[in-house]
């Protein structure tokens, strides 16, 4: 473990224990409310499952957040955890706590979403990812009030009533529903696209099966047909998820240690830069992995093709050998986590690298020369051109001025 990681974890660490504390506290309150409540049907199941969903996300996550403090994964898995909690304050018989919890009903399903769509760096790399996340937080927060305000009064109290029709409400509600379930197809969508790496199959499949099971209790509501058994099933699912992305992390890296192992065996074999590139995307689970070759001598990187290439920034990590740069790694930036990995599988397959960057800076020297002989052939009509010009402009003027003289003379 390097300097500074240490550093990092050392300057979250206090906050992670007040946020630890505050959940462990949200959470007894959690408990208590809904084992005293008066309009829930099972407060035992109900605040267990509370619980396990709850504690659930907010452990794991501090533990995510404490592992790797320049991921947001743990921030997400945290803050889920938290709007789980707070989407409990409506089994209270205070008529104000009940109010905020139906009001922060849905809250939990956004973060767990944006959790997933964002897995495993924790940041909506792609515009669509954004727009999701932007449309999923406006579906839960603005689009859960309209419904609120026209329901039939109850015990305890909707504070937010302002007009109840029942029908008006349950229809803003199914409006609501299918705007959801439209997120959730384009959130598969857009997870569907993703490069296949070992750590995200667990999270999707538990993520997906909690998401699916809570996509058709929340239709049953809808439809004014509740299910218990849906809605326990759905939160047991739920409290999975956060087991999963620790399933993940550990797969991913069992796995991709396997397939560093595998690399050092066959590296020999490779006999040039397409092999080569694949067998590190394999080894690396990123088939979008792309290479680039350090030249010493006029200090820049290029392709296999010899093309100069731009190397920095999230995403590349370069690879050297006895202190030497020989080449860089393109590669998906969340496995800028993991800069160990890739760097030890730079070094695995750093022989044949050199060898390819000695092809490549062989090409890179061909490209310059046919570069400097087109710049020698414009530089040549440029020179034409120009004496053209001045024959033209200079010369044949005067020579038309001596005629004239000559005729004058006659």
């Amino acid at each position: 473990m390097g300097r500074g990681a240490q550093a990092r974890r050392g300057g979250v660490g206090p906050a992670l224990v007040a946020l630890g504390a505050a959940g462990l506290a949200f959470g007894l309150a959690v408990l208590a409310i809904t084992l005293s409540s008066d309009h829930v049907d099972h407060p035992g199941a109900e605040a267990g499952l509370a619980l396990l969903v709850g504690w659930s996300f907010i452990g794991t996550g501090l533990f995510a957040w404490w592992r790797r403090p320049a991921n947001r994964t743990g921030l997400l898995m945290t803050a889920t955890g938290f709007a789980w909690f707070a989407s409990e304050l409506s089994a209270s018989d205070e008529d104000l706590l009940f109010t905020i919890g139906i009001v922060l009903d849905g809250l939990f399903v956004a973060t767990a979403g944006h959790l997933l769509i964002a897995f495993p760096t924790g940041v909506l790399a792609t515009r669509a990812e954004r727009v999701l996340a932007a449309v999923a937080y406006f579906t839960v927060t603005v689009l859960q009030v309209p419904s609120l305000l026209f329901e039939e009064p109850g015990e305890p109290r909707n504070l937010l009533i302002v007009e109840p029709d029942q029908g008006l409400s349950d229809a803003l509600d199914v409006m609501q529903y299918v705007v959801a379930v439209g997120l959730v197809l384009a959130s598969l969508l857009v997870l569907s696209r993703r490069p296949r790496r070992p750590e995200l199959v667990p999270v999707l499949w538990t993520g997906g099966l909690a998401f699916l099971l809570f996509g058709i209790a929340n239709g049953f509501d809808a439809a004014g047909s509740p299910s218990d058994v849906l809605e326990w099933l759905s939160e047991v699912a739920l409290a999975a998820v956060p087991f999963g992305f620790l399933t993940g992390l550990l797969r991913g890296r069992l796995a991709q240690g396997a397939a560093v192992s595998e690399l050092i065996a066959r590296v020999g074999d490779l006999p040039g830069e397409g092999p080569l590139r694949a067998a590190l995307a394999d080894a690396l689970g990123d088939p979008t992995l792309a290479l680039a070759y350090w030249l010493p001598e006029s200090e820049r990187f290029v392709d296999s093709l010899g093309h100069e290439v731009r190397v920095g920034g999230p995403g590349w990590t370069e690879v050297e050998v006895g202190g030497r740069r020989i080449a860089a790694i393109a590669h998906d930036p969340a496995l800028s986590e993991e800069p160990q990995l890739v760097r030890a599988a730079g070094a695995a397959a750093a022989l044949a690298l050199e060898n390819q960057r000695l092809s490549a800076e062989l090409r890179a020297r061909i490209e310059d020369l046919r570069a400097s002989r087109a710049r020698i052939v414009e530089a040549g009509d440029a020179e034409r051109r120009r004496l053209e010009r001045d024959l033209h402009d200079g010369a044949q003027s005067r020579l038309v001025a001596l005629a004239l003289r000559l005729r004058l003379a006659r």
